[in-house]
């Protein structure tokens, strides 16, 4: 369940916690507390709890999302805020109202949601803006929740444990994603058809692994687009999980490892909001999803893997990174696609 989003006139919110701007240390709500900017204070006031945030007249937008963030953190079993937008910040009403969106949903969100001892969290239910020019913060403001929410999505599954969030799961996922919007498709190559591809850099990569690798590719092709000539395009890394291969990563933080996907998360799920959002751009996203494992099969220091565009990589050190750790060999080839003559960079 999302954040709901609503607006209210100043002084009609009935529900939970109430917040309020402290800007240069005066708040609306005439409570006595500190207020120094980037601080968030919680007080009962008058039978209700009360937050004050510190922050400057000139502070930005990421100023206002981290007190939002901060109040959200403090809001228990989906309750409701109610925030005061406040015409005393240099910053327009619409990108305060953003920003206390963004904070809210992205900074409520809990990583630890596989815990089983821990208690429970959920985060705001409602967030009331109270503001007198409503009609202008309220499709932003809901805009942004649907945005914020597509974050958190994409941080689950960087998120997830390796051993859960394996390259097949995250193309069920991207699947997923594309079964539920429209003018949305999904497809996933597997280890035979990457290879067809000439892919052996990629292969190369994934081949030390008992989970198969996949080639996600994703289209979002609106029925009106505003420039029918242009396509976006969006690449991500998925490893799921980085071992270093052959070439061992240090134990110490290994496990922070399983994160090596992040930037195919994001993309999967930017894919999903695009949709949701029914953004008039034609967008095509690959994501390459795998695991770099030691194994028998597991490539080498020293092997030479030939990629899709045709070059030759020397490997030195099998992370999974590129440039860093292998070097490209190009040159004339002949038509079976031997070389002929070659250049090694320096």
């Amino acid at each position: 369940m999302g954040l709901t989003v609503d607006v209210a006139a100043p002084g009609s919110f009935s529900g939970g916690l109430i917040a309020a701007f402290a800007v240069d240390g005066a708040n609306p709500l005439a409570v006595d507390v500190p207020a120094g900017p980037g601080s968030v204070t919680i007080v009962h006031a008058e039978g209700r709890r009360v937050a004050v945030a510190g922050i400057a007249a000139d502070a930005d937008a990421d100023a206002v999302r981290t007190v939002a963030a901060l109040v959200a953190r403090d809001v228990h079993h989906g309750g409701e805020v109610g925030w005061m937008l406040d015409e005393r910040l240099e910053l327009p009403a619409a990108e305060q109202a953003r920003a206390i969106v963004e904070g809210t949903v992205v900074g409520g969100y809990d990583p630890g949601r596989w815990k089983t001892t821990a208690e429970s969290r959920s985060p705001v239910g409602r967030l009331t803006l109270l503001t007198a020019d409503g009609a202008d913060v309220i499709d932003v403001s809901r805009r942004a929740a649907q945005i914020a929410a597509w974050t958190n999505r994409a941080r689950d599954l960087a998120n997830a444990p390796p051993n859960d969030m394996t390259p097949e799961r995250l193309a069920e996922r991207a699947k997923e994603i594309a079964a539920g919007a429209d003018n949305l498709t999904a497809d996933a190559l597997g280890p035979e058809e990457i290879h067809a591809l000439g892919m052996g850099a990629f292969a190369g990569v994934a081949q030390g692994s008992h989970n198969p690798a996949r080639l996600i590719v994703m289209h979002y092709d609106p029925p009106e687009p505003a420039r029918g000539d242009l396509l976006l395009g969006l690449v991500g890394k998925a490893i799921t999980f980085d071992s270093g291969g052959i070439s061992l990563k240090p134990s110490l933080y290994m496990e922070e490892m399983k994160g090596d996907m992040a930037g195919g998360a994001a993309v999967i799920e930017a894919m999903g909001a695009l949709a949701e959002l029914g953004v008039p751009l034609r967008v095509l996203a690959v994501v390459a999803a795998s695991e770099n494992m030691v194994g028998g099969g597991a490539f080498r220091p020293g092997d030479i893997l030939r990629a899709l565009n045709g070059k030759t990589i020397e490997v030195s050190t099998p992370t999974a990174k590129g440039g860093s750790s292998s070097r490209t060999r190009s040159g004339t080839r002949d038509s079976r696609g031997r070389l002929t003559s070659s250049t090694w960079p320096p």
